[in-house]
């Protein structure tokens, strides 16, 4: 089985901020459990959503936007 844990995107993280010092501690300790059980496959991390773009699919028509994305209740860091 194969799963991916997101930290959903705020302002302080997009302007290149890190989580707090007690998440990082927490999911450093989740990913020593993953490494140590021997499934976790990658851990390089995700690009700030100003890297990233949306695409509507609608049928056979693709619309491909790289406007910003709305607010931090919108928003999901890109994929590397």
């Amino acid at each position: 089985m194969k799963f991916m844990v997101l930290l959903k995107s705020d302002n302080e993280i997009e302007a290149g901020g890190l989580p707090s010092e007690a998440l990082l501690v927490e999911f450093a300790q989740f990913n020593g459990d993953l490494v140590r059980s021997g499934v976790l496959l990658a851990a390089e991390g995700l690009r700030p959503s100003t890297d990233g773009v949306r695409v509507h699919l609608d049928g056979d028509h693709r619309e491909r936007s790289t406007a910003p994305l709305r607010g931090p209740k919108t928003r999901w860091p890109a994929s590397g």
